[in-house]
This record gives structure tokens, C-alpha cells and sequence, in this order.
């Protein structure tokens, strides 16, 4: 059986009301998220929402969420990040975090070919790429 290790901090709804975040780290999600999740769904309150650290999490975490009964996004809200391929296709379309991999790939290709092309040293260079959400019917 797996251990549920959680950090609970308050945060402030959109509201103002306070409310909860529960933060559960999973970095072998096959073997634990199924449990994971439905130790999350048992929780009294029960969270509103779900926020899978990519999509395939998120995708579990909605499995488990549709076999226990409970209707997404009417009664739970569900987003991951990564925008893969399938993200669209599940049974609930997942929303998500687009994070422009593409994009990214491009942009370390060229500084590396222009670093390798330079006969001096390159300062550090930041590149920053803005996400983008993908609001699909896992959260409206």
C-alpha cells in the first residue's frame, strides 16, 4: 500500500475566502496514482479541483474520478499540463497547459548552433516562451 504524504497550505479563492490546496507528490505515477487519486476523492471537503503535474496524471486522476461516480467538471474540475496528443480525445476532453514544446526545441536548436558557430564564449541568454491554456470541457 502507498503512503499519502500531502502538504496542506491555505490559499485565498477567487472570492477572498480562504481555502485549501493539497499538494500530493507522485513521481511514480502508474504504480500510485489510482490509489492517490481515490484518497483525494475521499477527502472531506472533497477538492473541487485537480491539477495533474502533466497530462497523463491528469488523465489517471480523471479515470479514477469517472469510476467513483463523479461527474467532471460539474462536480470536480481537472487540467494537466503538456497538451499531448490524446488530451482531446478522452471520454472528457482534458483542458490544459500548453507549455510550446515545439517552439522550445527551436529556440535551444538555434542558441546551440549559434554557440557552436561562435569562436567566443556566449553570455547566458533567458529565453521565455509564454504557456498557453487549452481550456477544454474538463473545466468549464
Amino acid at each position: 500500500m502507498t503512503q499519502l504524504s500531502a502538504e496542506i497550505s491555505p490559499l485565498t479563492g477567487e472570492t477572498g475566502a480562504p481555502t485549501m490546496a493539497v499538494v500530493v507528490p507522485c513521481f511514480n505515477e502508474e504504480a500510485v496514482l489510482p490509489e492517490t487519486a481515490r484518497r483525494l476523492l475521499a477527502l472531506r471537503p472533497r477538492p473541487d479541483a485537480i491539477f495533474g503535474y502533466n497530462d497523463p496524471t491528469a488523465a489517471g486522476a480523471m479515470k479514477a474520478i469517472l469510476e467513483a461516480g463523479i461527474r467532471i467538471p460539474d462536480e470536480i474540475k481537472v487540467i494537466g499540463v503538456g497538451n499531448v496528443h490524446y488530451s482531446d480525445l478522452l471520454r472528457v476532453p482534458l483542458s490544459t497547459i500548453d507549455q510550446s514544446s515545439t517552439a522550445i526545441g527551436e529556440q535551444a536548436a538555434d542558441m546551440l548552433v549559434k554557440s557552436i558557430g561562435s569562436k567566443r564564449k556566449r553570455p547566458p541568454k533567458t529565453v521565455l516562451i509564454d504557456p498557453v491554456l487549452i481550456a477544454r470541457e474538463s473545466t468549464r
